[in-house]
């Protein structure tokens, strides 16, 4: 049964991730509402960030100024659309600094036009309220679940997964820093995420008519979507070897923008000069199957052998490791958790591979680096 729903994850992996790839960038609908159109608004969305700054929201009538970001593929001209059969999580950091007592909120919207606007946020009011509702969100408050509380000024994590369950039923489950709310059957007559969705941020900044400086910023940083049966690196931990090129975000798709790392100090000759942990977590609260998937290739000819393998957070060691060898083409491979899948997940959902590649005899130079195109997690709930 594992092998099979792994199985099915990667299928359904390599068609979200062909689609999802293409988004790189964000498009901006400002002055969504638009109560005190003589407000200040300073903002930019350099990909994958966004920043919105409403100052002198002030006026002797009107609720709320609110603006709002969405994803898109195309440069930000149109919104990337989602549908009911389609799986994702969309991730961010958000950032909310404020001038003035009345409220003001920022977090997740997801906009259509069968349920409207559905929202995930923390804001100001109520306590540094953090709580999900409206449209098709079911509703959740990390604030009482958790007694969570937003602290403005500070940089917290927040995540929406939306996906199909084992059991056929359309699901959501989200994330606030390491707390989960476990997955909530998505809450609408249809049961799905309606057509067309468009998902992303937005700032919303309420009126006050007695202060003329009352104000807010939203930064959203970090504005990830992944497929929902994979788990992207939140970090990458380098053990051995220098970084000449790429990032934690090379590691998200197979598309010729690989993480570089190349050998630089070689402790032992039984050492791997080549050495990295990926780090990510899963929203998920249990797993019944889990693969730590690397697609990699060396910069010279050559004889060399990778290890991948994953970390068993019962034992505190590494297990089931896979062995190739690498040349100078692209190939995957996967590490397949066996067994007690959970042992692979940590306390606060943590997922954690490791990379090694070393030479194994002769090489056309000793100055060689390896290229990873692809270093993340496919998982099955």
């Amino acid at each position: 049964m594992r092998q099979t729903l792994l199985a099915l994850a990667v299928t359904m992996s390599a068609l979200a991730s062909a689609q999802l790839s293409t988004l790189n960038s964000t498009r901006l609908e400002l002055r969504y509402y638009n109560d005190m159109p003589n407000s200040v608004l300073t903002f930019g969305n350099p990909w994958p960030s966004v920043f919105i700054d409403d100052e002198n929201v002030s006026a002797p009538s009107g609720f709320a100024n609110r603006h709002v970001w969405t994803v898109s593929n195309d440069g930000g001209n149109t919104s990337y659309l989602f549908q009911g059969t389609d799986n994702f999580t969309l991730t961010e950091k958000v950032k909310l600094t404020v001038n003035g007592p009345q409220n003001k909120e920022a977090g997740i919207v997801f906009y259509n036009d069968l349920n409207g606007d559905h929202i995930f946020l923390v804001k100001t009011g109520n306590n540094g309220e953090v709580a999900a509702f409206a449209g098709a969100f079911p509703f959740f408050s990390f604030t009482q679940q958790y007694n969570d509380h937003y602290v403005t000024g500070s940089t917290v994590t927040m995540s929406v997964t939306y996906f199909k369950d084992t059991d056929n039923v359309n699901k959501v489950i989200y994330r606030y820093q390491d707390h989960f709310s476990g997955a909530l059957p998505w809450a609408n007559n249809e049961q799905a995420l309606g057509p067309n969705t468009r998902i992303g941020g937005y700032l919303q900044v309420q009126n006050d008519p007695n202060n003329p400086n009352n104000g807010g910023r939203g930064d959203f940083n970090d504005i990830t979507v992944s497929p929902a049966n994979k788990v992207f690196p939140d970090n990458i931990n380098l053990l051995l070897g220098k970084v000449t090129d790429g990032d934690k975000r090379s590691l998200y798709f197979s598309d010729g923008a690989p993480l570089r790392v190349c050998k630089f100090i070689v402790p032992s000759q039984s050492s791997y000069p080549v050495t990295f942990e990926v780090n990510g977590v899963s929203n998920y609260d249990t797993l019944s199957s889990l693969a730590f998937h690397v697609n990699s290739r060396m910069s010279v000819s050559g004889l060399f052998g990778q290890v991948i393998d994953l970390y068993d957070w019962s034992t505190g060691q590494y297990a089931d490791s896979n062995t190739s060898s690498v040349t100078t083409a692209y190939s995957a491979h996967d590490a397949v958790a066996t067994g007690n899948v959970g042992r692979y997940l940590g306390p606060n959902h943590e997922l954690r591979g490791r990379v090694r590649i070393k030479q194994t005899g002769p090489a056309s130079s000793s100055a060689w680096c390896a290229e990873v195109d692809e270093g993340n997690f496919t998982v099955a709930p």
